[in-house]
């Protein structure tokens, strides 16, 4: 009986749960595309183009640079150690930042290179009692994906561009866990990829109207790293650094925009996102050579990105924007498959606002911010009956609060 619960939590404990609803926000970077809901591919004008839409690229005169500093602020809440013992996350402040710029080769090609985080994400629990001799331990996980992204684009046209992103993305993992009355473990992986890219079209203000269209594949990544154990007494002998790699899945993502502009200081935009996260049922972790596959069974979301912008004109090249949008986003997770640290299966509903400010024709500043929340409930009866997921987790309310706040610089050459 001891053989085989400690087989059992060891190979729980050595499976991730980080990545069960994917590894995208629901917004990102520029005060633009925040204020005004995210995830904008038919806008154009910036250096943003180079994350959004690689083919609105085409529609950037000249070389254009922009910087940003976003903060990714949560907190999570869910049961833990048994049903309906709710407890919350520690307040987190994730730093995120964009930098990039673009510069036209010639009259049809463009040229954009950027750097940022695509995934920061994830929570920790902490003072979290596993055993009697297992006592204020951490519980969580967090994962850091940064990309870098050169990318080109070509014009056909005074109105449509093609382009391509290739994204070369460094990624890091770190895992608390635990099997209450068993043991808790410390699991920490990283890695490159290189099969990274986003396909973008971009339709550039036909009598007002752009339309823009990307696609990014299916990316599967290998993580290589390291896992310590700690056995509650007489279980098992603790076990260091037992070598692990765990391989996962970046979905496959279609998004389809458009923006019209009504008049010149009044713009409005729409963005459709899916994102096929069913490619992501099940998460293996191999420790020590032996691998387990606990279900997650994520489902394909469908997002919507509204809003609208419009410009305050001062003397000479002045000008400031109200921004304002909203999103919507349903759930990847299923109530059957909950985690402590990760977005539940709920509908996310978030607002959007945010400010430009043009002191010059070339210049900008900008401040965006987005608050939004989910939450679900999980009963014992909907949990999950696979062996490997047993005790996983348990019934309770799983919430998670999250806000984000932009500050950008734009400067067009």
């Amino acid at each position: 009986m001891k053989k085989a619960l400690c087989a059992a939590a060891f190979s729980f404990l050595t499976t991730s749960n980080l990545f069960a609803s994917g590894v995208d926000l629901v917004v990102y970077y520029g005060s633009r595309y925040v204020g005004m809901g995210g995830q904008h591919v038919a806008l154009t004008g910036d250096a943003y183009t180079i994350f959004y839409n690689p083919g609105a690229l085409a529609g950037v005169p000249g070389s254009s640079f922009a910087i940003d500093s976003t903060n990714l602020l949560y907190e999570y809440g869910a049961p833990l150690g048994g049903a309906d013992q709710q407890r919350k996350s520690e307040f987190t402040i994730a730093p995120l930042f964009f930098i990039g710029g673009t510069y036209q080769l010639g009259k049809y090609l463009y040229f954009g290179l950027a750097s940022y985080p695509t995934a920061l994400q994830g929570g920790k629990f902490k003072n979290v009692t596993l055993a009697s001799d297992l006592t204020d331990r951490n519980y969580g996980s967090k994962l850091v994906r940064i990309e870098l992204s050169p990318t080109m684009a070509v014009k056909f046209s005074d109105y449509f561009g093609l382009g391509i992103s290739w994204r070369p993305a460094y990624n890091k993992y770190e895992k608390y866990a635990g099997v209450f009355g068993a043991a808790s473990t410390y699991t920490q992986m990283d890695g490159w990829d290189w099969d990274g890219f986003k396909f973008g079209a971009h339709l550039n203000n036909l009598s007002g109207l752009s339309i823009g269209v990307t696609f990014r594949p299916e990316n599967e990544i290998e993580l290589n790293g390291h896992t310590d154990i700690d056995y509650t007494a007489g279980l098992a002998p603790d076990a260091a650094a037992v070598p692990s790699y765990q391989r996962f899945t970046i979905p496959a993502q279609l998004q389809v925009g458009v923006a019209y502009e009504w008049t010149p200081r009044f713009t409005t935009a729409l963005t459709f996102e899916q994102t096929y996260n069913e490619a992501i049922n099940y998460d293996t972790t191999v420790v020590g050579g032996t691998p387990t596959p606990i279900p997650l069974h994520d489902k394909t979301t469908e997002a919507l990105h509204v809003g609208g912008e419009y410009v305050f004109p001062f003397g000479g090249e002045k000008s400031i924007s109200a921004l304002a949008g909203f999103v919507y986003e349903t759930a990847a997770s299923r109530k059957s498959n909950p985690a402590a640290a990760l977005p539940p299966a709920g509908e996310y509903y978030g607002g959007t606002i945010g400010s430009q400010f043009k002191f010059t024709k070339r210049q900008s500043i900008g401040l965006g911010l987005s608050y939004g929340e989910i939450e679900s409930y999980s009963s014992t009866g909907e949990l999950d009956t696979d062996p490997n997921y047993l005790g996983r987790s348990f019934q309770g309310k799983y919430t998670v609060d999250i806000m984000v706040t932009t500050l950008d610089y734009e400067f067009k050459f």
